[in-house]
């Protein structure tokens, strides 16, 4: 739970729930039914369903950039001293981007940068959003919490997901084969596929 980047779940406490493990299902006081129950209402609104889908497809990308635990502009968890070289490089890179983008306004149109760089762009972290998404939530799968996480159980909380051979094939086995590239991230991926079968056989 405090290790996971993106999708973690809420705990009872954040939502202002005590302790299941405390909580008898007789003893519940009416106030506390009553806003389960309008807070349950809401987040299956259609038009609360819409607005979360759609902020969360095309522009929950470029927010993680910036604000989540990998932005290179904050300390961030998942970065080591030994990638501060790395951390250097990519952020020159965002500069540099950034400049060839403020250029191309400046010899076209702020609208053409955005057609032609912009709405992709959007739709590149809309597939990557929802790729993510469905490789990482599933109803059964566990969230641990500090001192029963470690790595074999994080890496085996992802979720292979097939959409047909051809896209399968698009996307380089990156759905299809999630679980094995969590557990080996350096194996290329054109030796996935061979390793997901033998997994398959193992985990069950």
């Amino acid at each position: 739970m405090t290790k996971d980047q993106v999708f973690v779940p809420k705990t009872r406490s954040q939502v202002g729930l005590a302790p299941k493990a405390a909580v008898d299902q007789q003893e519940k006081t009416e106030k506390e039914v009553v806003e389960v129950e309008i807070g349950h209402y809401d987040e299956e609104a259609p038009i609360v369903t819409l607005f979360l889908m759609v902020g969360q497809l095309l522009f929950s990308w470029p927010a993680y950039l910036m604000v989540n635990g990998s932005s290179h502009f904050h300390t961030s968890p998942i970065f080591e001293s030994r990638d501060f070289s790395n951390i250097l490089f990519s952020d020159f890179g965002v500069l540099l981007t950034l400049g060839g983008l403020v250029y191309a306004i400046m010899q076209t149109s702020f609208l053409t940068v955005i057609k032609y760089y912009g709405i992709p762009y959007l739709i590149l972290g809309f597939w990557l959003v929802l790729v993510t998404f469905l490789q990482h939530t599933h109803a059964k799968m566990p969230h641990y919490r500090e001192g029963t996480f470690n790595f074999q159980r994080g890496a085996l909380s992802t979720v292979d997901r097939s959409y047909g051979k051809f896209l399968d094939h698009m996307f380089h086995g990156a759905s299809n084969t999630h679980v094995a590239h969590h557990l080996f991230s350096q194996m290329p991926f054109y030796h996935t596929e061979e390793a997901t079968v033998h997994l398959k056989k193992l985990l069950g």
